[in-house]
């Protein structure tokens, strides 16, 4: 049961060049290959042909009731994401985004899933809180569907909010070319009450070099160390946003984070005012007004704009670098709107749904994952052998402590040479030592688990790690000691270079589940633990 809605999507996928020098996408890298030929490196490009693919399509809402079925295919395109020519995409349904799924709250409904890629793949449901088996992790909930192949899945929706859908496999490729879409959960509404209009923004970025993107490896992940940087932003995959808006109209904002790396600091200069409403999959007790929202790979908020009375209002990224514009909101010529330009009320399911995992915060702690890195000998040399320019090697000086985020790709050249095969991104237990999917504690259904995140500041490179566990959500406690000002249901933490934040856990959901830096790269070279929810 599908149908087109009101609600408009926004690919925050547009071709801003970001500011820094070395990455204006004017690339010297060379020729990128069909597929056929070896790098320099001695690894195979995918292939780029663009030769005999469908063009890219609008993003459509699709309406789904409890016991619905809905087919989902992904499949390769062409598209034009602000370079000036068309190139090779992944796109689900042919959409990119792909199809913005609108179900209400608890429901259940299935997928069919088809995989037309030219790669294995599997479909992972970011955020909601599913039976295991339906989690799409390659190789423990699920074989990776193979080329041709399908696969179905049956998803459950227990929470209100704000989801999404990608891949996870090879997400530094499948997802960064396109693959990802929105899934909306609808609460219960209070009849006769008005609601603001919603647009749905995908924040991303392109790494473009010889107006393609710059090679990826089909037998390794490159850009292991930092994570593909783009130099080319992206809002629902094109370059300039555009929508229209009444004077002092009230519009609300789903902003998700879909880069691989690039952390997006969202201000809309020239509203009346910003406030967020939630974050990842839950609400806010009261919304909060702010200037500007961060967002980690993969974080998502939901703010509310109110437009001011004459003017536009540009949504801009801003960072120690620059500034990038994401959008642009046009006012018309309409009488200026008052019946939305007034707070938001309070979020009272919120507020009671929170109040126990509130309440456990003196708690404590149950568990301690340090975050750190191991950089193979090899890669060692090849920094030293002369290749690394001085502004590449300086961005490795932390002699006053690490910066806590990494806004662009500092140390370009390295971070290009690095494979998953030369860096291994570690999550440690500190009580036994450990690391990565040696690592699988086990909670008692129904319990309340305590887990502190530390990100050494002395690792080999200290830089932020968003942390996304699979399953369940929970509430950030503190951060760097102090208490988080904005409590909400979250599914991924941001975690900045030498800070630790504290999270409570409702371990509610049985099954193995995965905790990973949503870092796509990162991911690839291993960064990743499992934890055990034990059946009631």
């Amino acid at each position: 049961m599908s149908g087109a809605g009101a609600t408009s999507l926004v690919a925050i996928a547009g071709c801003t060049s970001t500011d820094n020098e070395g990455t204006n996408g004017e690339g010297d890298h060379g020729d990128h290959g069909d597929g056929d030929e070896e790098s320099e490196d001695g690894f195979t490009p995918i292939d780029r042909s663009i030769e005999g693919l469908s063009d890219v399509q609008e993003t459509e809402e699709i309406y789904l009731e409890d016991g619905d079925t809905y087919t989902l295919n992904a499949e390769v395109v062409r598209h034009d994401p602000g370079v000036g020519n068309e190139i090779a995409m992944y796109a689900y349904n042919g959409q990119l985004p792909g199809p913005t799924l609108r179900v209400p709250q608890g429901s259940e409904i299935d997928i069919e899933f088809v995989n037309e890629l030219p790669y294995e793949t599997t479909v992972h449901w970011h955020g909601l809180r599913l039976d295991v088996e339906n989690d799409g992790v390659p190789d423990m909930t699920q074989d990776p569907i193979k080329p041709g192949d399908t696969f179905e899945y049956t998803l459950k929706f227990p929470d209100e909010g704000a989801f999404w859908y990608h891949p996870h496999l090879r997400e530094d490729l499948q997802q960064n070319l396109g693959l990802r879409g929105a899934i909306i959960v609808e609460g219960p509404r209070e009849e006769g009450r008005e609601w603001p209009r919603e647009e749905i923004l995908f924040l991303s970025d392109l790494k473009i070099a010889d107006d393609d993107v710059y090679p990826f490896w089909e037998e390794a992940t490159n850009h292991a160390m930092m994570g593909r940087f783009g130099n080319h932003m992206l809002t629902n995959g094109v370059s300039e946003w555009v929508t229209e808006a009444d004077p002092g109209e009230r519009i609300r904002l789903h902003l998700l984070n879909v880069a691989n790396a690039r952390p997006f600091q969202v201000t809309a200069e020239g509203a009346e005012h910003m406030e967020l409403i939630g974050l990842d999959g839950g609400f806010l007790p009261e919304p909060t007004t702010l200037s500007e929202v961060l967002l980690s790979p993969s974080e998502r908020a939901t703010v509310d704009i109110v437009m001011p009375e004459a003017g536009d209002v540009r949504l801009v990224h801003t960072s120690p670098h620059g500034e990038n514009e994401l959008g642009l909101v046009e006012s018309t010529d309409a009488d200026v709107v008052d019946t939305l330009n007034v707070p938001m009320e309070p979020h009272e399911r919120a507020e009671e749904d929170l109040s126990e995992a509130i309440a456990r915060s003196d708690e404590p702690v149950d568990i301690t994952w340090e975050l750190d890195i191991d950089m193979d000998h090899e890669l060692h040399e090849m920094m030293g052998m002369g290749d690394m320019d001085h502004d590449d090697m300086d961005g490795m000086d932390h002699g006053e402590g690490p910066p806590p985020i990494e806004w662009e790709d500092d140390m370009e050249d390295m971070n290009e040479m690095s494979t998953n095969e030369l860096v291994t991104h570690i999550i440690r237990d500190q009580e036994t030592g450990g690391e990565n999917m040696e690592i699988n504690p086990s909670f008692e259904h129904g319990r309340f688990a305590r887990i502190k995140i530390v990100n050494l500041p002395d690792s080999e490179h200290p830089m932020q790690h968003p942390i996304h566990l699979h399953g369940v959500h929970f509430l950030v406690d503190t951060i760097d000691g102090e208490p988080n000002p904005h409590p909400s249901w979250k599914d991924t933490v941001h975690v900045s270079a030498g800070s630790e934040v504290v999270i409570t856990v409702p371990m509610s959901n049985p099954g193995t589940w995965l905790a990973h830096c949503h870092i796509s790269e990162h991911l690839e070279a291993d960064m990743k633990a499992a934890f055990t929810v034990e059946e009631p």
